[in-house]
């Protein structure tokens, strides 16, 4: 629950005006918004003076400048961990992580308004060698197309391995016998896009899948792509069960990407809401998740278990928990 001072609601966005450890002092979303610490926090004066935060879209580009000591913290892949260990410059640090990538067909537009088409374009996915290839075995669990990491208490169990054969007789039945060619649009902004993307592109080959991978602008991909083409990449950090399932999926929710509008589904997650045994409402979430595997346009291949931050040497104080729980105030730098 945020708390905002009274009024505020219209205008928190541009200024800032909250209760944090912070104060906003400067706003730019395309190159550095700068905070400094509000010495009257009720937790106590922060730690670190002010914070500059970069608005670096291309991972490439914000790697390099961890590397070169513009960045004091930065969150990086599996394959990046690499180009920092054993750097006295640097420390790596690893934290429980509930995050996935995947990629979006929205079920308003054709041929994804088709749920053969949607089930047929995800249930060929050998989802084991996106884990192994991506991040690592290890480093995540193999999904089928659920955003419920197996750590949370409403986790279904369920299984979904590769069927081609069965993908290729949905695309028949939905008029596709000769095969079917899209498009899937990504952005340099993420650095597991890519390497998914190429994945992905080689094994719905197998069911007859043309993949054409569109690689557009990191700059302006949350407002021109995502949301906005047929077929996109997407990243989301760890939520609860109930938190992912209603604000990725519930019909007309703003972050609903892929536009699936199912009343069954939603009415799953009312009735787990009204629930108070823990054993009923578990198999309600478990249903709604079935759901997401038999009709939804979101491919997840895996779920992560593992982040990894890199700090520069200086930073202290930085707890091993994911960026939502992180608590700035504490964090200190050093020279």
């Amino acid at each position: 629950m945020g708390i905002l001072p009274d009024g505020s609601g219209d205008t928190i966005g541009k200024s800032g005006n909250g209760t944090g450890p912070f104060i906003l002092k400067k706003i730019d979303a395309t190159g550095i918004t700068t905070l400094t610490a509000n010495d009257n926090y009720w937790n106590g004066k922060p730690g670190a003076a002010q914070v500059d935060i970069n608005s670096i879209p291309d991972a490439e580009a914000r790697l390099q400048a961890m590397l070169a000591g513009q960045l004091d913290w930065l969150g990086v892949t599996a394959q990046q961990v690499a180009r920092f260990k054993n750097n006295p410059q640097f420390k790596l640090q690893t934290f429980p992580s509930g995050g996935w990538l995947g990629f979006v067909m929205r079920t308003d537009t054709k041929p994804f308004d088709d749920v053969r088409v949607r089930k047929a374009l995800r249930m060929m996915a050998d989802r084991a060698e996106f884990l192994k290839l991506t991040v690592g075995e290890g480093n995540g669990a193999v999904s089928c197309d659920q955003p419920v990491t197996p750590h949370d208490p409403y986790y279904a169990d369920l299984k979904c391995p590769a069927d081609v054969a069965g993908a290729k007789a949905l695309l028949a039945e939905a008029g596709y016998a000769k095969g079917i060619t899209v498009d899937l649009h990504i952005a340099p902004m993420i650095a597991g896009w890519a390497p998914m993307a190429e994945i992905y592109q080689r094994q719905a080959a197998a069911a007859g899948i043309n993949v054409n991978i569109v690689n557009d602008a990191a700059d302006g991909y949350w407002t021109n792509v995502w949301m906005a083409q047929s077929f996109f990449a997407t990243a989301w950090e760890d939520r609860t069960a109930d938190g992912a399932l209603n604000e990725m999926f519930r019909s007309g929710t703003p972050y609903n990407e892929s536009y699936l509008a199912d009343k069954k589904f939603d009415s799953l997650l009312d009735q787990a809401h009204r629930e108070l045994n823990f054993d009923a409402r578990k198999a309600l979430y478990a249903q709604a998740q079935q759901l997401l595997w038999d009709e939804s346009g979101t491919f997840i291949p895996f779920t992560l278990s593992v982040g990894t931050y890199v700090l520069s040497a200086r930073v202290q104080n930085f707890p091993a928990v994911g960026p939502f729980n992180i608590r700035w105030e504490q964090v200190t730098v050093g020279k």
